[in-house]
C-alpha cells in the first residue's frame, strides 16, 4: 500500500496556493537548495518534539530475519517502494533529485537491474503485478510510464495525461491485467480523473471524471479486477472496474489511502479527527460496520486480502510528537497497539493472510526513541524484526510494502529525518521468514570465475544442507536462476522432498548445464531450502556469466541438473502408487546411455525418447515386460546434441528424466 502525504502546495511551488491551504491540517513539504544546486526538502506539522529518553523497554526480536541489502543515493530520496507479490523483486521511486524508478531484486546486492530517469516536480509512485513482469510510474509533469514482459530500462509504453492534468498515483493489479492512475487539474482547480488501460497498451480502456479537492491522495485495483478505490483529501471513490460506473463516494478527511480486502468487500479509512472507519459493501452500498478512535490524525491503514485484520497508524503532536500502530480483528475487536515511534507513522502493509504486518515511522528526531520500521506477528503484537531510529537508520521511513507470504518486506525513506532540511535516500530489502530457522544450505561454484561460451556450456558446484538444531526437518529443497534481465526461472532443481535428522547434513556434486540460446550477461544461481515456493528458509548462490547472444525460449529442459542425486529427487512429483524407479548412465552421454527401471509387477510397458519440444525421437520399448529390474540402451549417434526426455509408462505406473547428448 503506498501513503501519499503530498500537498499540491509543494508540487506547484505556489505561495498563493500555499496560504490557501495553509489553514488545513496535513504534511506540507519545504523545499530549498544548497550550494551545489541540489534541493532540500522537509517535512512540516503542527507540535513539537518530545523530550529523548522516555522509550520503553528494549524489545527482544527473532534472531533468523536480516537486512539481505541497502542501497543509498547521496541525494535523491526513496518516497515511494513497491514489492512484487511473489516477494521476488523491489521497485522504487526516486525523486528530489537524480529522479528515476528503479527495479531490484529481492535477494540480489541492491545494485539496480535496471533506472530509467525521470525530472518530476515532486514524489514518483510506482507499483507492480505480482509477477513483476508488470511495472508502472507516475509523476507531476511526466506521462505514465508501464513496463511489461520484463522490459527495462525504456518504458514498454508511455501515457501522456490530458493538458493541464498532472499525474499523482498509479496502481497494476495483481495478476498484471490492469494498470489504473489518477491525475489531478493544476493549480487551484478540484477535477481529478480516473484512467485504466490493458497492461499491454497505451490505449484507455476507460476513464472517468472525479472530484480531487485539494489533493488526490492514491489509487488501488482490488485483487480480482472487479473494483478500485480512489482516495480524496475529502472524499473516497469505489468504481466497479467490470460495469465501468461509480459505485460508492463516501468521507475521506485525510491523506491516506484506503485499505481494501481481496474484493473490496471491506474498506477502511481513517481522518484527521483520530477516527478509524471500517466499512463493508453490503448490497449496492457501503455501510460502516465499526469505527475506532488513535487519537491524532489516521496516516495510514490496511485490511488484509483474506479480510481477517485490519492495521492502522496514526500521528500526535500533542503534547510532543509521536506515532502509534494498532490492530483489530475484522470485527472491530482490538487486538494489540504499539506505540514505540516517535513521530509520524508513514505507512502500513498487511501479507495476504493478515499474519504478518509492517509500520514504517519518521523515527524521533535527534534521539533515539523506538523503530522507524517494525515487522509484526499480527495475532500477538509481538516484533519480528525492526530497526531503530538513529541505531540501525538515522533518517525516516517514508513507505513500505510486503510480500503476499509475509516472507519479505521493503522499505524507502530520506536519510536524514524528514523533519531536517536535506536529501539522500536508501531502501531497504528485508527478510522476515520465522520458520524452520535451524536449517542452513551452501552453494559453492568448483573453478569460480564461471564463464559459460556463447555456444553453452556446464559449470559444476557442491551443495550442502543441514540441520543444526536438535528435532528432524522435513522441508522441500530447490534452486532458481536469475536471468540477466532481472526476472527468476526455474526451479532448474527441485523441489525436493528431504528430511534431515539433528545435527544431519546432506553434501551433493552437482553438474549445470546451461543452453547455448541462454542470453548474454551476469546471472545468480541460487538454491533454497524451506516450504516451496513461497518460505524460504535459507539460500545461498553465487555469480556466474555468459558470454555472447542468443534467441532464448526457456524450455526447461534446456537448463538441466545432472551428478549426485538427493534422496527422492526424480519422484518427487510422483505419489509412491505411480512411481517407476528409474536411472539413467551415463549422462550427460555420447553417443550410447542405459536407461534401468524397477517394475513391482509384470504388464505392458512402454519406453519413448521425446526432444524438449515434446517431439516423439523413438520408441524403445513396447511389449510385455516381468516384474523386477531390466536396462534398455539408447543410441543417440544419429541425433544432434541436445536434451532429450525418456519416458516409462506400464498401466499406471510412469517415469521420466532428462538426457543430454553432448557430441
Amino acid at each position: 500500500m503506498r501513503n501519499l502525504i503530498t500537498l499540491l502546495t509543494i508540487c506547484l511551488l505556489s505561495v498563493a496556493l500555499s496560504a490557501a491551504f495553509a489553514a488545513q491540517p496535513g504534511v506540507n513539504a519545504e523545499l530549498t537548495a544548497d550550494a551545489q544546486g541540489n534541493i532540500l526538502t522537509r517535512s512540516v506539522t503542527p507540535g513539537s518534539p518530545g523530550l529523548p529518553g522516555d522509550a520503553p523497554l528494549p524489545i527482544i526480536c527473532e534472531t533468523d530475519q536480516e537486512v539481505l541489502w541497502m542501497t543509498e543515493d547521496p541525494t535523491a530520496i526513496a518516497q515511494n517502494v513497491d514489492m512484487y507479490g511473489n516477494g521476488q523483486g523491489i521497485v522504487a521511486g526516486w525523486w528530489l533529485n537524480s529522479m528515476r524508478t528503479a527495479k531490484y531484486a529481492t535477494q540480489g546486492s541492491g545494485v539496480p537491474i535496471w533506472e530509467y530517469p525521470q525530472t518530476v516536480s515532486f514524489f514518483l509512485p510506482v507499483a507492480c503485478s505480482d509477477d513483476g513482469n508488470v511495472i508502472a510510474s507516475t509523476g507531476a509533469q511526466i506521462p505514465l510510464s508501464v513496463w511489461t514482459g520484463g522490459a527495462g530500462p525504456t518504458p514498454t509504453w508511455q501515457y501522456t495525461y490530458p493538458t493541464d492534468y498532472q499525474g499523482v498515483d498509479c496502481d497494476v493489479s495483481d495478476n498484471g491485467t490492469y494498470v489504473a492512475a489518477i491525475c489531478k487539474q493544476s493549480g487551484t482547480a478540484t477535477g481529478g480523473k480516473l484512467i485504466v488501460f490493458n497492461a499491454g497498451s497505451g490505449t484507455p480502456i476507460w476513464q472517468v471524471d472525479f472530484v480531487a479537492g485539494n489533493q488526490a491522495n492514491g489509487v488501488e485495483i482490488s485483487e480480482n479486477n472487479q473494483w478500485i478505490v480512489v482516495a480524496c483529501y475529502s472524499n473516497f471513490y469505489v468504481y466497479n472496474l467490470t460495469a465501468q460506473t461509480l459505485f460508492f463516494t463516501g468521507p475521506n478527511y485525510s491523506q491516506t489511502m484506503c485499505g481494501i480486502d481481496d474484493d473490496a468487500e471491506w474498506l477502511a479509512e481513517g481522518d484527521f479527527y483520530g477516527v478509524l472507519h471500517v466499512y463493508r459493501r453490503i448490497g449496492n452500498t457501503y455501510t460502516e460496520q465499526w469505527s475506532n478512535t488513535l487519537g491524532g490524525w489516521v496516516t495510514t491503514v490496511d485490511i488484509s486480502s483474506d479480510a481477517s485484520t485490519v492495521i492502522a497508524g496514526n500521528f500526535t503532536y500533542s503534547p510532543s510528537y509521536g506515532g502509534m500502530v494498532r490492530a483489530f480483528d475484522i470485527d472491530g475487536t482490538v487486538r494489540w497497539s504499539y506505540s514505540q515511534y516517535g513521530d509520524y507513522v508513514a505507512d502500513v502493509a498487511l501479507c495476504n493472510n493478515g499474519s504478518v504486518g509492517i509500520a514504517g515511522s519518521w523515527g524521533q528526531l535527534d534521539a533515539t526513541f523506538g523503530d522507524v520500521f517494525t515487522a509484526f506477528q499480527m495475532s500477538t503484537g509481538s516484533v519480528i524484526f525492526r530497526l531503530l531510529d538513529d541505531v540501525d537508520e538515522p533518517g525516516s521511513i517514508f513507505d513500505v510494502a510486503i510480500s503476499d507470504d509475509g516472507a519479505y518486506a521493503t522499505c524507502g525513506g530520506k536519510a536524514v529525518h524528514a523533519r531536517t532540511f536535506g536529501n539522500g535516500g536508501e531502501t531497504y530489502s528485508l527478510e522476515l521468514v520465522q520458520v524452520l530457522p535451524n536449517l542452513t544450505i551452501t552453494m559453492t561454484p568448483v573453478n569460480p570465475p564461471i564463464i559459460i561460451p556463447a555456444g553453452g556450456g556446464s559449470f559444476n558446484f557442491n551443495v550442502t544442507i543441514t540441520n543444526t538444531g536438535s528435532t528432524p526437518i522435513t522441508f522441500q529443497g530447490w534452486i532458481m536462476v536469475l536471468l540477466p534481465n532481472g526476472s527468476w526461472y526455474g526451479p532448474v532443481l527441485g523441489p525436493v522432498n528431504l528430511t534431515l535428522a539433528p545435527g544431519a547434513s546432506i553434501t551433493r556434486v552437482r553438474t549445470q548445464f546451461v543452453p547455448g540460446g541462454a542470453p548474454a550477461g551476469t546471472y545468480l544461481y541460487r538454491g533454497y531450502v524451506g516450504i516451496y515456493p513461497s518460505a524460504p528458509v535459507d539460500s545461498s548462490g553465487f555469480n556466474f556469466s555468459k558470454s555472447g547472444a542468443g534467441d532464448w525460449h526457456g524450455g526447461m529442459g534446456e537448463w538441466m541438473t545432472s551428478g549426485e542425486a538427493f534422496p527422492n529427487e526424480d519422484q518427487a512429483a510422483l505419489p509412491m502408487s505411480s512411481r517407476i524407479n528409474a536411472s539413467l548412465s551415463p549422462n550427460p552421454f555420447n553417443p550410447t546411455t542405459t536407461i534401468r527401471f524397477a517394475l513391482p509387477h509384470a504388464g505392458f510397458l512402454k519406453l519413448e525418447i521425446y526432444d524438449v519440444a515434446g517431439r516423439l525421437v523413438e520408441q524403445l520399448t513396447d511389449g510385455w515386460r516381468e516384474a523386477g529390474t531390466h536396462e534398455v540402451t539408447f543410441d543417440g549417434s544419429s541425433l544432434p546434441s541436445a536434451v532429450y526426455v525418456y519416458r516409462i509408462e506400464a498401466g499406471d505406473l510412469r517415469a521420466s528424466g532428462k538426457m543430454l547428448l553432448l557430441k
